[in-house]
């Protein structure tokens, strides 16, 4: 079984641009958690892989050979669709590297303490500090 080096461009090439596109987003994006970021990457590498085989393969980009034997002709096919996933991810990986953000930290959390022992003054410069005026 072989695969010519044209049918790995057509199969990878859609994938790694459609990839790179997702993975520049996801980069960029401070408000999504690691979590978020990984199930978003899992499910448009997977997916998205599968539906540009899916499409590459019904308009003809990726096109069964008749002089070779057909179980030989699906280990090609399936290996097409394999590359194409491969793609997609490594385009979300090398797009996510390239733009990558850092988490936004959230804001540190201010409170007041309130002591009915103490005076006034003391509960009146714990409010200005915490609201910061």
């Amino acid at each position: 079984m072989q695969i010519s080096i044209f049918d790995a461009l057509y199969a990878g090439l859609p994938g790694l641009m459609v990839g790179f596109l997702v993975g520049y987003i996801l980069g960029a994006s401070k408000s999504l958690s690691t979590r978020d970021r990984f199930f978003i990457t899992l499910t448009v590498g997977l997916i998205g892989g599968v539906i540009i085989a899916l499409i590459l393969q019904n308009t003809g980009v990726i096109v069964a050979r008749p002089d070779v034997p057909p179980d030989e002709e699906a280990a090609r096919l399936s290996l097409m669709f394999l590359l194409s996933i491969m793609t997609t991810f490594g385009g979300i990986g090398v797009g996510a590297a390239l733009h990558w953000e850092p988490f936004a930290e959230p804001p540190p959390k201010r409170h007041v303490t309130f002591d009915p022992e103490e005076d006034d003054e003391e509960f009146d410069r714990q409010l200005r500090e915490a609201t910061g005026g």
